[in-house]
């Protein structure tokens, strides 16, 4: 996840989200230490002292042999006193999948709005519904302001599983080596994929090949989720290109819903997961939900062909890369849309 904090004239709402967003960031700034000085207080929480060490570990591994940014990030650390550094709120229209976006300085467009204050996201997101949207709230653990500050380490983050901890700082670190405006997509699979590349070199070279079959177990969950939720979108999509009356329309939805969650609990229970383990309650499930899912993946298995066929060096696939941010908006997405659509993977 991107987020820039830009002072803008507008109007009063939007210097009122633009506050709140300036605000938070300066409170996470003032609560950053040193992890070297935290590391020589003989005071610190042995877990914590142990999570910072392994930090610094991941982070120059990510410099030196995944050939992302050296900068300031990950050198500090923030205690926050809440669960999520930030929620996102999704929105689509009553009948259709469509996200709404919106458009940020720097940045560009996105799919989501963010929000530091969860009480905040939830009034966002009820004057969103009071106008017939379907909403969705996402809390996040990290984020990256794309080098114009130096990222903290986060409590929100910090006690992740060590093979979790290095993704999250390889993906956040990849947004610094590449970002595009309002391509959310490529940005966010780009990430991804030197996230789960990174991790497993990163794991072979420490002689913990094993770990990359469990974190190995975490994806596949989570790409049958987001296969799931995509197929949903797809049904929906076509629901709402038929013409049908308002009510037809609504009782097909909550139809389809429903057979998405049965279905999505059965996903769970394939990994031995049971009912607790539920992340999105039958409640969440809507238009919203389901849109939110794709934003982030989807051109992954261009990217992960892209380097295989680079032998896994990172200099030369940020390179191949490069040349497709450097195409036309259409083009770029042409290219990738046709790739995935015809599956043409694995040709060497």
């Amino acid at each position: 996840m991107v987020i820039v904090i830009t002072v803008v004239v507008a109007g009063c709402s939007t210097m009122s989200y633009y506050g709140q967003a300036v605000m938070g960031q300066s409170t996470i700034i003032m609560q950053s230490r040193s992890v070297d000085k935290l590391l020589q207080d003989n005071d610190i929480n042995a877990d914590l002292r142990t999570k910072l060490e392994l930090s610094q570990e991941i982070r120059q591994y990510a410099i030196e042999r995944l050939a992302l940014p050296d900068s300031g990030s990950y050198t500090k650390y923030a205690q926050l006193n809440r669960k999520h550094v930030v929620w996102n709120v999704f929105a689509t229209l009553a009948h259709s999948v469509v996200p709404q976006t919106w458009c940020y300085p720097i940045v560009g467009c996105v799919a989501y709005k963010g929000f530091f204050s969860h009480a905040r996201a939830i009034k966002f997101a009820r004057k969103l519904e009071l106008k017939g949207y379907d909403v969705h709230i996402a809390g996040v653990d990290a984020y990256s302001t794309l080098g114009y500050f130096d990222d903290p380490l986060l409590s929100t983050f910090i006690d992740y599983p060590s093979v979790d901890l290095a993704g999250l700082l390889f993906h956040e670190m990849a947004h610094q080596k590449l970002y595009i405006a309002d391509d959310t997509v490529f940005n966010e699979s780009f990430a991804s994929t030197v996230a789960q590349a990174g991790v497993k070199q990163w794991l072979t070279s420490t002689g913990k090949d094993d770990e990359f079959e469990v974190y190995m177990k975490r994806q596949k969950l989570r790409n049958e989720t987001i296969a799931l939720m995509v197929d949903g979108r797809e049904q929906l999509q076509k629901l709402f290109n038929e013409n049908l009356s308002e009510r037809n329309l609504d009782e097909m939805k909550k139809f389809i819903f429903s057979r998405l969650y049965t279905k999505y609990i059965i996903i769970l229970s394939s990994f031995g997961l049971d009912s607790s383990h539920v992340g999105y309650r039958r409640s969440e499930f809507n238009n919203a939900l389901v849109a939110s899912f794709g934003i982030y993946n989807r051109y992954k298995p261009v990217f992960m062909d892209i380097i295989l066929k680079s032998a896994g060096d990172f200099a030369v696939f940020y390179m191949e890369v490069m040349k497709l941010a450097q195409l036309p908006p259409e083009q770029r997405e042409a290219y990738f849309e046709h790739r995935i659509q015809n599956r043409i993977f694995g040709a060497h």
